[in-house]
């Protein structure tokens, strides 16, 4: 399983995963214009690092916190997604529209 994990996170580590986030955000989000714009305003990449985050704490067995997370993240961006579940890099959520993967 561990094998499975890592394998949905590309070389590079953490900022090349943003990196391509971004790029995915770009491509998909006809509306973005600025890297700034979506560093700073767009909640689904905030919903979707915040989730990186607590599933990475939820992998240490810190599952509180990574609850606790994700609840402070629902405070913010209205996309709630389970600090459990594994998403794989290429995934754009868009607020309260459901999802697509391509």
């Amino acid at each position: 399983m561990r094998a499975c994990v890592d394998a949905m996170i590309p070389r590079g580590g953490p900022s090349a995963l943003l990196r391509e986030d971004l790029h995915c955000v770009f491509k998909r989000d006809p509306a973005v214009r600025t890297r700034l714009k979506v560093l700073t305003t767009h909640l689904d990449l905030h919903a979707l690092i915040a989730h990186r985050l607590a599933h990475a704490l939820w992998r240490r067995n810190w599952r509180y916190l990574a609850r606790f997370l994700g609840f402070l993240t629902r405070a913010i961006a209205p996309v709630d997604i389970d600090p459990a579940a594994r998403i794989a890099p290429t995934l754009l959520y868009r607020s309260r529209l459901g999802c697509r993967d391509q």
